[in-house]
């Protein structure tokens, strides 16, 4: 949790603008793609204005985060070991799947005082 206030939260100000303070963390777990099991996640929207995937290791092929713009699949970002994806939880987006290996990610959703209607009103101003 102190990676995300001094690292994740900071960034999220510099980027959409908003207040430090009103950034509440909602939920953050591990994710595991495995070439056996889940390899990938379908297109979707997450429920929090915003989320962070942190790459955790880079032993498998494929896999990567692709995200959906107008329509049309941007290109795919695939991170080393550390790297982090900081984006509106609110774009869709989905895991790319992964063709071989085990493929884990660290994933939070991030909320803005709990109100995303307070947040689209920030933000336009």
């Amino acid at each position: 949790m102190d990676v995300i206030d001094r690292h994740i939260k900071p960034e999220i100000v510099e980027l959409f603008q908003v207040k430090y303070e009103k950034i509440g963390i909602n939920e953050v777990f591990i994710v595991k793609y495995d070439s056996d099991g889940q390899t990938r996640l379908d297109y979707h929207r997450d429920g929090s204005e915003f989320s962070f995937v942190i790459q955790l290791n880079d032993n498998f092929t494929g896999g990567g985060t692709t995200f959906q713009h107008n329509e049309r699949s941007s290109n795919n970002i695939k991170g080393g070991i550390g790297d982090c994806i900081l984006f509106s939880g609110q774009n869709r987006h989905k895991g790319y799947e992964i063709t071989s290996g085990t493929r884990y990610i660290l994933t939070g959703f991030l909320n803005y005082d709990n109100n995303a209607c307070e947040l689209l009103s920030e933000l336009s101003n």
